[in-house]
């Protein structure tokens, strides 16, 4: 799967100012010169490069200590098992299908915000396609022409 370095940029921005507004509002620094860790807890595709957490830690005054857990299903599993004695301050990644389990454990205050960014691959066999009788699909909507028949399928991801 390949994402645009434009949509990345994007996602990236959001969580910056997700995070900013979020020290912002919860993190007392009453009395304090020093600088405040504000940990984020994200899955493991989630990547930030150390140019733009050395930006946030600037802007923010906060120092960003970035944390992986597994793919969506083990991050919200661990954010329910450390529910008593939390690893962050804020969490990226909980997906649509775990968002009733976050809702059910109280693990967010207030709600989840949708990212609303996706891709889907297709992935097929360029060996077999390369006989001259077939031609490759160049598109979904080419997916589901009779032509095809059931020699493709995917999971509904509207689900």
């Amino acid at each position: 799967m390949k994402i645009s370095s434009k949509k990345i940029q994007l996602l990236i921005g959001a969580v910056i100012v997700a995070l900013s507004a979020f020290v912002l509002i919860s993190v007392n620094t009453a009395g304090s010169n020093q600088p405040k860790d504000v940990t984020l807890v994200t899955h493991d595709s989630f990547v930030m490069s150390t140019s733009l957490i050395n930006e946030f830690d600037t802007q923010s005054g906060y120092n960003l200590k970035v944390i992986s857990s597994g793919d969506a299903g083990a991050l919200t599993n661990r954010l329910i098992l450390t529910k008593g004695a939390p690893i962050a301050d804020a969490v990226f990644g909980i997906d649509n299908t775990l968002s009733g389990e976050a809702y059910a454990h109280s693990l967010i205050a207030g709600s989840l915000t949708a990212t609303d960014f996706g891709d889907v691959c297709f992935n097929y066999d360029k060996f077999w396609f390369a006989a001259p009788v077939t031609v490759s699909p160049f598109g979904g909507m080419n997916l589901t022409s009779p032509a095809w028949g059931c020699a493709a399928s995917c999971e509904d991801s509207a689900r």
